[in-house]
């Protein structure tokens, strides 16, 4: 089955690996494009690809002929690493000190 050009708000923090009320924060603090089309959001999967640092989207036309199994497992863990990166932005972790 093709991946979907478009994304519900549910979808993409599904995508992300957030929540989301954590998806409708970063739409509203501009930081996650959307498409507003009445009441319903729509986040492109274009703008998830760029948002999570993986362009060129994986359907544009390749660069190189063969695929090198090094370089995919590569890929796998840079996007890996962008995951953690954007689940902190959204869940930065709890700060120990004095709380009132």
């Amino acid at each position: 089955m093709a991946e979907p050009l478009t994304y519900s708000v549910e979808e993409a923090a599904k995508v992300l690996g957030v929540g989301r009320g954590s998806t409708y924060e970063l739409i509203h603090t501009g930081q996650l494009r959307h498409i507003q089309i009445g009441r319903r959001m729509l986040i492109s999967r274009a703008v998830l690809r760029e948002f999570l640092g993986l362009l060129p989207d994986e359907n544009a036309p390749a660069q190189s002929q063969g695929k090198n199994k090094d370089t995919d497992k590569g890929d796998e863990a840079q996007e890996t690493t962008y995951l953690i990166t954007i689940r902190r932005l959204v869940n930065p972790a709890p700060r120990s000190g004095f709380q009132m």
